[in-house]
């Protein structure tokens, strides 16, 4: 399976676009490679939420590049007379022969500030500073330091007259360059690129071990040709859609669900998104969970979007956090008694931070407050959650204490949202000023089915009901609603609807572009290998 999936990853793999075009490795940065231009045309970096161009004009050759040869681990240009590959994330290695020289950064894109040779460059190393403009609204840095480094593994580097490695002797070329943000320093750099791979073949084994590394675990028989490629997107949806990400994310591995088009990570992405990356073989889905826990504020609160420089609080928040743990435990108990403070502040921050008058949760959107039954329904889960995990780390004050404020919320659930006589759970608004509540005009369906989920006791014939009118014939939109919706059905026996559900999201991801987000690719993993448990 594995050899195939390489085959259709090489197949897939594009270097044209700057919304997908990124570095294998955990990478943030990603490189344009057309066919109709020669070289390498930008250098690009995700960050904060945005795809900015650092530079235009990266590497200048004269021949185009050989797109039947190119893959995710190597690109041949002209013929094999220029090939390029990845070896670190946000480094990449060139080498060609048959030119005297090769010239390198010959535009900066308008974005980049400013751009600096550092004065003890040499015929060895190359090492440029800059800053990028801002392109992120909530970004409080109006620019972004970074520095790119050039080693000049074969040739020498000449900077009379712009940026040049001139080729050696045996009329060859080759480089090692590595682009780092924010708080790197030239001899960090420096350091890095002496570890580099003495050429571009062994730079494309490494990059062959980590996609290897990174996807092993997932063992399954495929069906047809047309499953395979199907996987082969999903695997690389999901591998490209990781990031070594700068800042306080601190370098460690980052779930992006939307390379580029958004660069940040939430508990709600790291909830839907453990649905598949568990299943590549690696102990990042716990990490994504450390993560989170460690930027848990003070208070408990945390951050509805996470980025490297800031956090966006008015993001809409969601307490999944308890189900994301209790999903990975998997008798790591170190790993619980890691998670276990942030998860139990944060239960609190809900409990005082989020309470209205009326003994309810709610959250400011869009600077109306409003209680909704889906943050309601997924808190009752977390209390559970805290409980369950606090029965497995053996203390039992801390069972008790949890258990019974989770009983307390599901009467409270019952009695200010559920309508008993037409059988329904309804969205709710609240008003700040008298402290009153409005029944909203239209219910949120796919909200007023969260409390199925949660297993909130209406009794099993009203539930199952509630299911046959609402959950059966609601028309899911995304992943995130699918996945809830499958588990539902799967909750309360209604086998036949979950089939069908099933498959028609499977066969939905057969449409253009769909596994370019890290959630669908999660989803379709997992229920193509087994039944999807949330």
């Amino acid at each position: 399976m594995q050899e195939v999936i390489y085959k259709e990853i090489k197949k897939i793999t594009g270097f044209n676009n700057p919304d997908s075009s990124y570095s294998p490795m955990f990478s943030t940065i990603g490189l344009c490679v057309s066919p109709n231009r020669n070289g390498v045309s930008n250098l690009w970096l995700s960050y904060n939420s945005a795809t900015r161009s650092i530079f235009n004009e990266l590497i200048s050759l004269p021949y185009p590049l050989n797109t039947r040869e190119s893959s995710v681990y190597r690109l041949i240009f002209g013929f094999n007379k220029g090939r390029l590959a990845f070896w670190k994330n946000d480094g990449f290695m060139f080498e060609c022969e048959g030119v005297d020289e090769l010239r390198m950064l010959t535009s900066v894109s308008s974005g980049t500030a400013d751009l600096w040779k550092e004065a003890d460059s040499d015929e060895e190393y190359l090492i440029l500073h800059g800053y990028s403009l801002n392109q992120a609204p909530e970004d409080p840095d109006s620019v972004v330091p970074f520095i790119f480094g050039v080693r000049a593994i074969s040739g020498t580097i000449d900077t009379s007259d712009g940026y040049k490695i001139r080729a050696g002797a045996d009329g060859k070329i080759a480089i090692a360059c590595d682009f780092e943000a924010l708080k790197a320093t030239s001899k960090y750099v420096r350091n890095i690129l002496m570890t580099s791979p003495a050429s571009v073949d062994e730079a494309a084994l490494l990059c062959r071990r980590w996609l290897r590394n990174n996807s092993r675990s997932f063992e399954y028989e495929a069906k047809n040709e047309a499953e395979i490629k199907n996987i082969a997107r999903a695997v690389k949806g999901m591998l490209f859609n990781y990031s070594k990400a700068q800042g306080s994310l601190e370098n460690c591995v980052t779930p992006f669900p939307s390379r580029g088009t958004k660069a940040y990570t939430s508990v709600w992405d790291v909830f839907f998104g453990n649905l598949g990356y568990g299943l590549l073989g690696t102990n990042n889905s716990k990490d994504f969970i450390k993560q989170i826990a460690r930027r848990s504020r003070a208070d408990g609160k945390i951050s509805g979007k996470l980025c490297s420089t800031f956090e966006s609080n008015d993001y809409r928040l969601y307490p999944l956090f308890g189900r994301a743990i209790i999903r990975e435990i998997d008798f790591d108990f170190g790993f619980g008694w890691d998670v276990l403070p942030a998860l139990e502040e944060n239960n609190k921050w809900w409990l005082t931070a989020r309470i209205s008058d009326c003994g309810l949760i709610f959250e400011e959107i869009e600077k109306r407050p409003v209680i909704t039954i889906a943050v309601n329904a997924f808190f009752l889960d977390q209390l559970r959650a805290t409980a369950e995990l606090a029965t497995m780390l053996g203390l039992e004050e801390k069972v008790e204490k949890w258990t019974e404020d989770a009983a307390r919320l599901e009467e409270n659930i019952i009695k200010n949202f559920y309508d008993k006589e037409n059988n329904v759970f309804n969205t709710v608004y609240f008003n700040m000023e008298n402290a009153t509540r409005l029944d909203a005009d239209n219910s949120d369906e796919f909200a007023s089915f969260i409390p199925l989920w949660a297993g909130i006791n209406i009794g099993e014939e009203n539930a199952k009901k509630m299911v046959e009118e609402i959950v059966v014939p609601f028309e899911t939109v995304n992943p995130e609603q699918t996945a809830i919706k499958l588990e539902i059905l799967r909750k309360y026996g209604f086998s036949e609807e979950y089939d069908r559900t099933k498959a028609d999201y499977i066969k939905s991801c057969s449409a253009p572009g769909i596994f370019d987000n890290s959630l669908a690719c999660a989803l379709y993993l997992r229920l193509i290998s087994e039944e999807v448990d949330i």
